[in-house]
């Protein structure tokens, strides 16, 4: 799974998409799920190698989820350190019981939020959701606060 970020490309390893698809809402009921991107930021593109899923701590509901945020946290610390600084956090992802997902005012003020309280070195995040059909994949860029931007899928 491939998508075009301006000159990079942001790609997802065959894993991580696996992982994605499998929280996907299909049954009656289900629960939201959701967690964190994990990757590396290379000069031609950008690599979703690791996600987090759902665990202690979480809360959830048909149309809802909220990560614990210390568990994520404790996450992306180590990563970055068994890394050497080199895999750090990308952004979130979560699923929607709709075909083709779109971000609510939720999802929107996440992001904005994730981005203003930030101390990363890079100025945006991704935010991803699995629909029961399609998925979203944006980008939102630091001090834009209402405006993500759609990636395009690369054939």
């Amino acid at each position: 799974m491939e998508y075009v970020f301006g000159d990079k490309l942001v790609e997802f390893t065959d894993e991580v998409v696996e992982k994605l698809n499998s929280y996907r809402q299909v049954k009656k009921g289900q629960h939201e799920a959701g967690g964190i991107l994990l990757g590396r930021i290379y000069d031609d593109r950008i690599t979703i190698q690791q996600i987090t899923t759902p665990g202690p701590g979480d809360k959830s509901g048909r149309y809802f989820f909220e990560r614990n945020v210390k568990r994520a946290q404790w996450f992306v610390d180590l990563a970055w350190r068994s890394s050497n600084g080199e895999v750090i956090y990308l952004g979130e992802w979560h699923t929607h019981p709709e075909p083709v997902p779109k971000p609510s005012s939720v999802d929107r003020k996440l992001i904005t939020n994730m981005l203003r309280d930030s101390k990363m070195s890079i100025n945006f995040l991704f935010l991803v959701i699995i629909g029961t059909e399609e998925k979203y994949v944006a980008v939102q860029f630091a001090g834009n606060d209402t405006s993500l931007i759609k990636l395009d899928q690369r054939n």
